[in-house]
């Protein structure tokens, strides 16, 4: 059996934000009490957090 590797790290989310996870892209469409409901982005991400990314990935 292979060691699984677990990291953690705290951010701050607001609706509409979106984090990347591995090749996956979250964007974040409801914040209740410690709940938070994400939307699974398969093509273009939204939100603030994509156009960072975007415009980072633009310089390469």
């Amino acid at each position: 059996m292979a060691d699984l590797t677990s990291q953690s790290l705290e951010v701050e989310l607001s609706i509409g934000d979106t984090i990347q996870i591995g090749e996956q892209f979250l964007t974040v469409i409801d914040i209740e009490d410690n709940e938070i409901l994400f939307q699974v982005d398969t093509d273009n991400p939204t939100g603030p957090a994509a156009d960072a990314i975007k415009d980072s990935c633009s310089f390469l």
